[in-house]
């Protein structure tokens, strides 16, 4: 008898699993299994022999095989290529045994978020749930620079490219992240985007026995993919009433013998809070003494648009912690969401290596044309140009959000953001946090004002009641009309606001 339970564990025995969980997925239809490259290509190669098929689909029907669970793939490794000597994943893997690894996911535990913005975003009137700074066209970028010459070299054949990333691109990236010590070109990976970075990272450095830290709340991917891939996750919380500060004396009680990651998000998504440079040292100190990997996904750096001279943090991969590793893209600070284009990059050369033997079973490459319209954004002609554009644009917008905050204080309050594009910002109706959902759902049906509701998005349906992050960096007419809309809804139809019930 073959279980697949609530408690996230596969037992049994099966003869030919990748087969068993191909055919029931077919047989169930959910849709709610993710394959590993690795399995599908092994499936796609088989032959099936339909009294197999009718065999397992004989002992579904009599109840043989028990299905308590829909969240169930199987990832196996190759095995020739990972016994290997020279292999990364001797350093890195999460399953030294060779055992199969389990991915877990079904619609609860998709990314809130995305099915929020999915179901919204296209029909809202004014979307200041955008997290992007307000995004620029070929021509925008071209007129920041002060290289005018045509990056794109139309002649060029559309081949895969550079499957790693130009040398160009990663030179550039590389020289970001060397403000204090070199960072070589090869220390950076390319991916089609940060949430394919941080996926893959986590895929390749965490897996089922391995217990992660992650900074809370933030976006649910750094969380939700380490738990899904088998691993015990504890939420290290931003305390709001410190204005969204870590607890060091926190950490150190979160840390275990099997700790494997602790993960960032500098700047923060959604509080656009920052952590300062010595509580990044104190955590790096920490992880240092337990040999623990530190992930910051930095895809909001390098926004400090209101931290004091010289206060702004510098990147995790600048304090002299080897074990470190960052992601970020062109989506967010750089105003350059459709190229598609993220990275990582780490002081440790063997994540890097790992990583990118794992990408072969996913991505082959990002295309040449976003490679090559990223370097040239990225280059000193640009950078500095494209990023002093985006940073006025938030201190000017961020000025008009924090106006309508100030003259309605009698329903909202909120912790200031320091860098990035996003605030959190709680209502209350009455002294009673507003349902938040149906907030966001009342301004987009009566007024077409597209917020994030706080406690489905970023607190598991259990914190952050009545919170909304607001995506502020957008066109600033957009936001002036937006605001507008939202101070006659506030003088009118907020009474009705329903409040979050108390059990």
């Amino acid at each position: 008898m073959v279980h697949v339970d609530g408690k996230r564990k596969l037992t049994g025995h099966l003869l030919d699993l990748p087969r068993f969980i191909h055919f029931l997925l077919r047989f169930t239809q959910s849709g709610n299994a993710i394959f590993n490259y690795h399995v599908t290509r092994y499936l796609n190669s088989m032959r099936y022999k339909s009294n197999a098929f009718r065999i397992i689909e004989s002992l579904l029907r009599k109840d043989r095989v028990v299905v308590r669970s829909k969240r169930v793939s199987v990832f196996k490794k190759p095995s020739r290529w990972f016994t290997s000597k020279s292999s990364p994943w001797n350093k890195y893997d999460p399953s030294p045994t060779g055992q199969p690894r389990i991915f877990y996911l079904d619609e609860a535990n998709r990314a809130t978020l995305y099915k929020w913005m999915d179901k919204y975003e296209t029909t809202a009137k004014y979307n200041v749930a955008e997290t992007c700074c307000a995004s620029i066209s070929f021509n925008d970028l071209r007129e920041l620079s002060e290289d005018k010459s045509d990056p794109l070299d139309l002649s060029i054949k559309l081949t895969y490219g550079a499957i790693r990333g130009s040398e160009r691109l990663r030179g550039n990236l590389a020289r970001l992240y060397s403000d204090q010590t070199p960072l070589p070109s090869d220390n950076v990976l390319i991916t089609a985007g940060a949430i394919q970075a941080n996926f893959l990272l986590l895929y390749t450095l965490v897996g089922s026995g391995d217990h992660v830290i992650c900074h809370y709340p933030t976006y649910q991917q750094l969380y939700s993919v380490p738990e899904s891939l088998g691993a015990e996750v504890s939420l290290w919380k931003a305390k709001e009433a410190d204005n969204w500060r870590l607890d060091i004396n926190e950490l150190k009680s979160l840390i275990r013998p099997n700790t494997k990651m602790i993960i960032l998000n500098n700047p923060q998504n959604p509080t656009g809070a920052v952590i300062p440079q010595e509580t990044l040292k104190e955590i790096v100190e920490i992880a240092r003494s337990s040999s623990i990997i530190v992930h910051a996904d930095e895809v909001y750096r390098p926004l400090y648009h209101s931290v004091g001279e010289g206060q702004a943090p510098p990147s995790l991969l600048s304090l002299g912690y080897e074990h470190t590793v960052v992601t970020g893209s062109m989506s967010k600070a750089y105003s350059l969401a459709g190229l598609r284009v993220g990275w990582i990059a780490s002081r440790d050369r063997s994540i890097i290596e790992a990583c990118a033997s794992a990408r072969d079973y996913t991505t082959i490459s990002v295309g040449q044309l976003d490679d090559a319209i990223a370097s040239y954004a990225l280059a000193p002609a640009c950078e500095p140009n494209l990023l002093k554009r985006n940073l006025d644009l938030a201190r000017r917008n961020l000025a008009i959000l924090e106006k309508f905050i100030e003259s309605h204080r009698w329903a909202c309050d909120w912790v200031k953001p320091r860098a990035g594009t996003t605030a959190f910002v709680r209502f209350n109706n009455q002294g009673h946090p507003v349902d938040d959902v149906a907030f966001c759902e009342q301004l987009q049906a009566k007024i077409g004002v597209m917020f994030v509701p706080g406690s489905s998005c970023f607190g598991e349906g259990e914190d952050y009641e009545g919170y909304v992050r607001i995506g502020y960096v957008c066109e600033t007419e957009v936001l002036e009309q937006a605001m507008e809309a939202l101070r006659s809804f506030m003088d009118g139809e907020y009474r009705n606001v329903p409040v979050r019930s108390r059990s």
